[in-house]
């Protein structure tokens, strides 16, 4: 498993990361990047988890919606107004945040990533839906 990090990270948070992991994850911190690679990350990733305390509406969340990617973010993020319940915890909650992306990943939504018809079903119906209500 690899995950990715991007935008500023504290040293010692990153230490902290580091040290939580064992040999099967891969953690790589890109800092700040160019949009295109951004996008591009986008096209290879399963899942987008924004955990911002103080970002209005996040485009790079929107777009990685755009891209039929799932989002899990914090409330803080302001996505609480655009995507369901259950991809949204309380910001600064790690036992929120924990219970709920084991609700997230178990949901219906979610698991249709895996279907040959994934963009057409969850894309266009799923999250067009969520974002136009």
């Amino acid at each position: 498993m690899e995950i990715n990090f991007f935008g500023s990270i504290n040293f010692e948070y990153r230490i902290y990361l580091e040290n939580l992991v064992n040999d099967k994850i891969k953690l790589k911190f890109h800092g700040h990047i160019k949009q295109n690679f951004l996008l591009e990350q986008f096209k290879k990733s399963d899942l987008l988890i924004f955990p911002s305390v103080s970002e209005g509406l996040p485009l790079s969340a929107i777009q990685a919606l755009n891209f039929g990617l799932p989002v899990f973010a914090s409330y803080n993020s302001n996505l609480h107004e655009i995507l369901p319940d259950f991809c949204i915890y309380k910001t600064r909650d790690p036992l929120d945040f924990y219970n709920k992306f084991l609700c997230f990943m178990s949901h219906k939504s979610y698991s249709l990533k895996n279907s040959p018809h994934f963009e057409e079903n969850y894309i266009k119906n799923k999250w067009i839906e969520v974002l136009c209500k």
